[in-house]
């Protein structure tokens, strides 16, 4: 992963998606199979950032469908991470965020 420049982030996406992420019921499988190459809890927060970054990033690609809903293309986006069995690339963060804003 390459370092993001973070303020391309907005507050509001990061906050939103550390929320859900580390409330998301299948958080702790997440970290079992991630927190060693994360090196602990606090990759696992640069892994958010990292994330959050690749979603403002991709929202300013698509165009959004007319009944967009932020919040549920958030919590989209963090179920796909959740569910990755390898840590996605760059690149596949953005696929993932492009996925979720979509749907």
């Amino acid at each position: 992963m390459t370092k993001p420049s973070f303020p391309q982030a907005t507050a509001e996406t990061i906050a939103c998606l550390v929320a859900i992420f580390h409330r998301h019921r299948d958080y702790g499988a997440f970290y079992e199979r991630h927190t060693v190459k994360l090196r602990g809890f606090a990759g696992i927060w640069r892994f958010c950032l990292l994330a959050a970054h690749a979603f403002s990033e991709a929202e300013g690609t698509v165009l959004l469908p007319d009944d967009y809903n932020w919040i549920v293309a958030v919590d989209a986006f963090v179920n796909a991470l959740i569910c990755c069995k390898k840590l996605p690339s760059d690149k596949e963060l953005r696929a993932l965020a492009k996925r979720a804003i979509r749907s």
